[in-house]
């Protein structure tokens, strides 16, 4: 594995933390009902989003440690 392939593999590795915590903000405010000036419905959006951009992220970690 060269540097840069390393750096990257960090790199996504800290976005995926990083999006876990926004998750899990995200999902207590959702059920603790403080969602602002969105509705619980658009909250909910807010969660799946951040889902789908763990995900992603997972799959380009797992396509660079491969």
């Amino acid at each position: 594995m060269n540097d840069l392939q390393e750096r990257a593999i960090n790199k996504i590795d800290a976005i995926i933390t990083s999006k876990n915590f926004e998750l899990d903000v995200s999902i207590k405010d959702l059920q603790s009902k403080q969602y602002g000036g969105v509705s619980r419905d658009e909250q909910v959006l807010v969660v799946n989003g951040i889902i789908k951009e763990i995900e992603v992220f997972e799959h380009i970690l797992n396509a660079l440690n491969t």
